[in-house]
């Protein structure tokens, strides 16, 4: 089945051709589109959180590549965050491809969302996608706590700009796209918390955007500096059990110890090491929730050489033992 199309609008996911390929069904927050196994297996998801506010939701494995046909003639500011595989987005009015790999999160605003996303087989696609109408955010962010940034305002009002971003997603972003996937409630108490945990990551993703930009920072930090940081964020979790230490991290850097810190906490909003437990714990979270992992597997595999030491972190980040959530 390589390069089938599965087309993708406003209306959902169909697949033309294979007949019985994708299921869907209707619930009290929206709609769902299952795969059979002929196509692969998991399901893709749209949730109406509010007028102007939706939540789509992706977690599939495909039998084989395959690419999304986007056809979204709304102008609407998306924020993606992607947990697990990778996408290449090309889309007609753009000159370039959009790479949204694990752990990578961006965003979005096209007037216009016609092109392809295509999607490797056999490997896990877990990503969700926050998509609002321009005017429901504006008016959300109208009390000034927020600044919108500079950039996407001129290209809504345009008529013919895009902006986009794609960076890295640190831990806290992580851990409410976790909370969204995993919501403990449901009916009218799950749309209360899904859109609390939306706002928050689209304050998240606002917040770091601005102090990318300088504002609402009296220092921002230069391109070196960002760029410093960068290499030792990916030397840091390159390999989560060969921890390096600060001082091979700041030579990567290129910087002194103290300004290293500093410079990572003001991006980050943490230290270069309570980045790596939020790292290693969230990572454990889904290993035991999502794979069902024991507590010594999920231990192990985050680098953690401690079951005890592991139990403690555990439980003072997540309020809960390790073993609380994959007990028969």
């Amino acid at each position: 089945m390589a390069d089938t199309d599965i087309y993708y609008s406003r209306s959902g996911f169909t697949l033309p051709g294979y007949s019985g390929g994708i299921i869907r069904s209707v619930h009290a927050l929206g709609e769902t589109w299952r795969l059979t196994e002929q196509i692969g297996r998991g399901k893709m998801e749209k949730l109406t959180i509010r007028p102007g506010l939706e939540l789509w939701t992706v977690d599939c494995t495909f039998n084989e590549s395959l690419r999304f046909r986007l056809n979204e003639t709304r102008s609407v500011i998306s924020f993606s965050f992607s947990l697990s595989g990778s996408t290449r987005i090309r889309l007609d009015r753009e000159n370039q491809d959009l790479f949204i790999d694990q752990d990578r999160q961006g965003m979005f605003f096209f007037h216009s969302q016609t092109g392809s996303s295509r999607v490797e087989a056999g490997r896990r696609l877990t990503h969700i996608n926050i998509q609002a109408s321009p005017e429901w955010l504006f008016s959300y962010l109208e009390d000034g706590r927020l600044l919108i940034p500079e950039g996407l305002k001129q290209a809504v009002r345009s008529g013919d700009q895009s902006f986009f971003l794609i960076r890295a997603m640190t831990p806290a972003m992580a851990m409410a796209v976790h909370q969204v996937r995993h919501s403990p409630f449901c009916g009218r108490a799950e749309r209360l918390y899904l859109e609390s945990r939306i706002l928050e990551l689209i304050s998240r993703q606002i917040a770091l955007l601005a102090l990318d930009n300088g504002q609402g920072d009296s220092s921002p930090l230069d391109s070196a500096d960002k760029e410093g940081v960068a290499r030792a964020r990916a030397m840091l979790v390159a390999d989560i059990h060969q921890t390096p230490g600060l001082a091979e991290l700041s030579r990567e850097a290129g910087m002194s110890h103290p300004k290293l810190t500093r410079c990572f906490k003001s991006i980050y909003g943490m230290t270069l090491f309570e980045y790596l437990r939020e790292i290693r714990l969230n990572r454990a979270r889904v290993l035991l929730e999502d794979h069902n992992k024991s507590v010594t597997e999920a231990s192990y595999s985050v680098g953690y050489s401690s079951l005890s030491h592991f139990a403690r972190a555990y439980r003072s980040r997540f309020g809960i033992s390790p073993g609380s959530r994959n007990r028969n």
